[in-house]
């Protein structure tokens, strides 16, 4: 398998996994000091079983990322929705989990216009990595995110108060709503002179891409598709491009796209 340039196939030792709310995981590994810094937006192919069971490594993307003692660590955050996390969701500290990353295109981000972060759910995972990166050298990041309940609000306290657009499907914490519903009512000043960087369900994703460019705003998205491969050999998460009839694969052309560059009314 031909990796993405800077990353490296490993073993990742589990040093924490926490289960925030009934589902949800917070995940902590060590991988060797050669492990790339990661840009936001990136992630890591996980082989959960050294079995045929399940056959595909998954895919994670990267919360957040450090360097302590000459090891390197990342975070994770995911749900159990399937054999591979509920297999994910077993692993102790002490155990080892095949690894690959970082892997993809992560965000690209334009010092010279303000930023808002649009998460759902999540796919506030990126975010949080980007938020933490790029917060020190801004006044102000507005940071709009949704999920169903308050209980589900993983990271917001990683957000400065005055940052935070929060909305839940119950109105249990913020407004209720959707996170585009928040994006909707921001200044239309502030709007105009942002770049939006979203992650979460495909329907979000959509609708803030769609949003942007009715109003001529850049964004970028990060997509979700299955990766088997993770290096855009298999061809198994192409997403429809905007400039040709062809694909881009998500895994490698991705999973970071502008809204220009995705053909949205032929997404499935």
């Amino acid at each position: 398998m031909a990796l993405s340039p800077g990353a490296i196939d490993c073993r990742a030792t589990v040093v924490e996994q926490i289960e925030t709310q009934p589902g949800f995981f917070r995940l902590l590994c060590r991988v060797p000091a050669t492990f790339a810094d990661p840009v936001p937006g990136q992630f890591v192919q996980l082989r959960l079983s050294e079995r045929n069971d399940p056959l595909l490594p998954r895919p994670y993307g990267i919360v957040d990322f450090r360097r302590a003692g000459g090891d390197a660590f990342f975070e994770l955050y995911y749900g159990v929705v399937g054999a591979g996390t509920r297999l994910l969701a077993r692993f102790r500290p002490g155990e080892e989990i095949g690894c690959v990353g970082p892997l993809g295109r992560g965000y690209a981000v334009d010092p010279n216009r303000e930023a808002i972060l649009v998460a759902g759910g999540r796919g506030v995972a990126p975010l949080l990595m980007l938020y933490a990166a790029e917060r020190p050298r801004r006044p102000r990041l507005p940071f709009v995110y949704g999920f169903r309940t308050a209980a589900l609000a993983f990271g917001v306290e990683r957000i400065d108060e005055a940052d935070r657009h929060l909305a839940t499907d119950d109105g249990t914490l913020g407004r209720r709503g959707t996170a585009l519903d928040v994006l909707a009512d921001l200044p239309e000043s502030l709007l105009r002179g942002s770049t939006l960087y979203a992650c979460g369900p495909e329907i979000l994703l959509e609708k803030t891409a769609l949003f942007a460019l009715e109003r001529g705003i850049p964004c970028q998205v990060s997509l979700e598709a299955p990766f088997a491969c993770g290096v855009g050999i298999c061809r198994g998460c192409a997403v429809p491009a905007a400039a040709h009839d062809g694909y881009l694969m998500c895994c490698s052309d991705g999973p970071v796209f502008t809204a220009e560059e995705i053909r949205w009314e032929a997404m499935p």
